[in-house]
């Protein structure tokens, strides 16, 4: 292997390349000019087995977290189990301790395996985590029950309708509406009788007792033992938790026959009971409910307020299409997105869904208001950013409220002005929701945000979905599970609830070693995720994962992950800037990078030598550190939103880490000289590889177009003296001048480089699930600035230059 490294006394060694693959021998890091000279981006290998990090102090304690290699729906025979060491074929045997509480140790596993739900001990609460332990339960009201008499006072309980496919999606609008107060969207159909049950009788197996969540009683028994040889027992249209709830229609029974509730005051003579609300049939048009009092929400109908898509899809197409008339000519301004949320959650706390709200302004009537905390003169302040926490914990109690009920919401922020992401995103970071961000929105004058809005939604309604999941992840005894990254709720140590769980999500866990694994020759991890598909189908999808155990740490280096670990990493700091200060998580990924290339000197290195040296496979660590310390979630001296600043945070905790890593180090390509050497075959087309470059201007030319791949966002710059054989052959465009000053797309030209161009970035636009903007940009473009900002090699005002950064680097690991 030939490399020449970066030496502070000369400062030679640029243009070299590294060789890949993990190494025991040293390579000396270097400036700008390392490991770009390849056909593209190294890509992230998920099968490849890692020995973990050893542990160590602050905020890089743990290993990399490396995900299993995916497996399909468990449908095989069962077989010997894949461990020596107790088996982790039932979710709910062992659970492992936290870091500040003794360890239980493994329990027996004799007998039918263990629903999932049961036996989860409280975690004890955590300065570590971001997500904190739940708060002790206060003793629940008793849970209705069948044939009892409920409390004097009380409400009558609701119907429960079906559990069905498309009948668990309500959507939650704060746009400028009617007088302030919660409103309602109800379709006027009739209202099927729910299916006969083949059996009504609870699966055979552990119960769960009822179980509160701030005062909610969570629903039905434990879901079925998970045996995967048993044929499958759920079934669809009761919900995998156990029977109806009270008062719910029995089966064959149309909803107006449940049983009256006894009377809650004192008898009048005479009295005449009052009317049940006519049932929605043979209307031609929705209905429209407004309930005024927005400090108690209530439900009119709360059990005809869902209905089947399938049967009132033309009075729902008919509703959708009328809704941008409805409010046109409204003077109200005031939104009152908590108790519409409210609502939301009453609506579907009996059969559990899914929330969309699409939120354009700031929530400033009722509970759950808000204030603006943003100062638009500190955005590009150097000091320690406020605000960056919630304002108010209204949300995040909604949020668990949903999470029990089994609801997640998912939230829609199209605004141009400040809307407190930091409080507005709780609601869906702890019910396992997504939040979709875009800024500047505006239906005539920004049709590029307009046409990615348009592309997520469709992706959204389409995409798989998963319902009432959880996730538990288990290790062997001697490590126990420190901090989750992404969105939901632990639920226990080792458990999280997930309402919704999509493809598009991902999760990072952080280990601790908290026993001696001399005696071990490997250590184990397994995740089991339980949920019930789109079609009422009860699946289990389990990864394991198995890594050697090693007594040199030069092998532990030679075995590291550098963007696992960098993932790792920015999760960590998202939760230091909040708890702490971003001043302070800025430090720590610094001092990251300093103490782990410190300890590869002092404890492998056998021979000192000048300069700074990294095993192979952490070449690129203090690049990765010095991009992290550039992003918009991190960043100081530029001027930055506080809503964009925030959505980069939840960007980089709950995405899945090849995108996490566009993010942090984007890709940089030329395309004015694209050919067919090297080029892939997919598919018949073939989709050139043109290679990577620094990310520096120096790499930039005048005469040149330059593709820039930042994950959501791709920036095409097109030099000011561009060919004009590129300009009139790509571009459609007869000379610089002539081209728009606002480009979103392509044209489709019948040239052989449009259609290189074309299908390389279409390529790259089919490589993630979400949509990214194109942006075609000239020198005169307020874009540009955007697309310099990712030139993170390079030094600004406020930040070091990658050569600046390893002399820092340097200077500490020598001390």
């Amino acid at each position: 292997m030939s490399t020449t490294g970066f030496n502070s006394q000369n400062g030679s060694g640029r243009g070299q390349a590294y060789a890949n693959g993990p190494s025991q021998n040293p390579v000396p890091l270097q400036p700008p000019g390392q490991g770009y000279n390849m056909p593209h981006q190294i890509p992230y290998n998920p099968m490849q087995a890692k020995a973990p990090m050893p542990p160590g102090p602050g905020l890089y304690n743990s290993g990399p977290y490396q995900p299993g290699p995916p497996a399909s729906s468990y449908q095989g025979p069962p077989g010997p189990p894949m461990m020596t060491r107790p088996p982790m074929g039932s979710l709910g045997v062992h659970t492992p301790p936290q870091s500040s509480s003794p360890s239980p140790g493994p329990s027996p596993i004799p007998g039918p395996r263990m629903s999932p739900l049961q036996g989860a001990p409280t975690p004890p609460a955590s300065a570590n985590s971001y997500y904190p332990a739940p708060p002790q339960q206060q003793p629940a009201p008793p849970a209705w029950q069948y044939g009892a008499p409920r409390p004097m006072g009380a409400p009558p309980p609701m119907a429960t309708p079906p559990l069905g496919p498309m009948g668990n999606h309500h959507t939650a609008s704060s746009s400028p509406g009617p007088p302030p107060s919660a409103v309602g969207y109800g379709v006027a159909a009739p209202v099927p009788p729910p299916p006969a049950f083949h059996n009504a009788t609870p699966p055979p197996g552990p119960g769960l007792p009822p179980t509160t969540v701030h005062g909610y009683v969570q629903r039905g028994s434990a879901p079925p033992p998970m045996n995967p040889s048993a044929p499958n027992t759920y079934q669809p249209g009761r919900g995998p938790y156990g029977p109806p709830l009270p008062g719910a229609p029995l089966p064959g029974q149309p909803p107006s026959m449940r049983p009256t509730p006894p009377p809650t005051g004192p008898p009048m003579a005479n009295a005449t009971p009052p009317p049940p609300p006519r049932p929605p049939e043979g209307l031609s048009q929705p209905q429209m409910l407004i309930v005024s009092d927005i400090d108690d929400i209530f439900l009119p109908t709360p059990d005809s307020l869902l209905v089947n898509f399938n049967e009132c899809k033309e009075l729902v197409q008919a509703l959708l299409k009328s809704l941008p008339q409805m409010f046109s000519k409204t003077m109200e301004t005031q939104s009152a997105l908590g108790p519409a949320l409210q609502s939301a959650f009453k609506l579907l706390s009996p059969t559990g869904g899914r929330v969309s709200v699409y939120q354009t302004q700031l929530p400033n009537v009722g509970v759950g208001a808000l204030k603006s905390r943003e100062d638009p003169n500190q955005r590009a302040s150097a000091k320690d950013i406020q605000h960056l926490s919630p304002a108010t914990d209204f949300y995040k109690k909604l949020a668990l409220d949903c999470s029990g009920q089994q609801v997640a919401v998912d939230l829609f922020l199209l605004s141009s002005q400040y809307c407190d992401l930091a409080s507005l995103g709780c609601i869906s970071r702890y019910s396992a929701g997504s939040v979709y961000y875009y800024p500047s929105y505006h239906q005539e004058h920004n049709p590029a945000q307009v046409e990615r809005f348009q592309k997520d939604l469709k992706r959204y309604l389409t995409r798989k979905i998963g319902f009432e999941a959880v996730m538990r992840i288990r290790c062997t005894k001697g490590l126990s599970i420190h901090t989750f990254h992404g969105n939901f709720f632990v639920r226990s140590t080792d458990l999280l609830s997930l309402p919704n769980v999509n493809p598009d999500a991902g999760f990072a866990v952080q280990m601790s070693i908290e026993e001696n694994l001399v005696d071990l020759q490997t250590v184990s991890f397994q995740a089991a995720l339980l949920y019930t598909s789109s079609k009422g189908e009860r699946r289990i999808r389990v990864h394991t994962m198995c890594l050697p155990v090693v007594n040199s740490l030069s092998d532990i280096f030679a075995g590291a992950d550098v963007q696992a670990i960098t993932g790792l990493l920015a999760s960590m700091a998202v939760d230091r800037s909040v708890t702490a200060s971003l001043s302070d998580a800025r430090d720590a990924m610094t001092n990251a990078a300093i103490d782990s290339l410190a300890s590869y000197r002092s404890a492998v290195l056998t021979v000192q030598q000048p300069g700074l040296l990294a095993p192979a496979c952490l070449r690129l660590f203090p690049l990765y550190i010095l991009a992290l310390l550039k992003q918009v979630a991190f960043r100081t001296g530029t001027s930055t939103r506080l809503d964009d600043r925030v959505f980069s945070m939840c960007q980089l905790k709950y995405q899945p880490l090849a995108y996490v890593m566009l993010m942090i180090h984007p890709a940089l390509y030329r395309l004015d000289d694209l050919s067919d050497e090297g080029a892939l075959n997919i598919s018949e087309r073939t989709i050139p590889q043109p290679r990577l470059l620094q990310l520096s201007v120096e790499k930039l030319t005048r005469e040149g177009a330059f593709l820039l791949d930042a994950g959501s966002v791709l920036y095409l710059w097109v030099g000011r003296s561009c060919s004009p054989h590129f300009l009139s052959k790509v571009l459609g465009a007869a000379s610089y001048a002539a081209v728009p000053q606002v480009m979103n797309s392509l044209p489709e030209l019948d040239t052989a480089e449009s259609q290189r161009t074309r299908a390389f970035i279409g390529w790259l636009k089919e490589q993630r699930p979400f949509f990214p903007l194109l942006h075609v940009i000239r020198d005169e473009s307020p874009l540009k600035s955007s697309f310099m900002q990712n030139m993170i090699e390079d030094r600004t005002e406020s930040a070091l230059s990658y050569y600046e950064f390893l002399l820092h680097v340097q200077q500490q690991v020598s001390k």
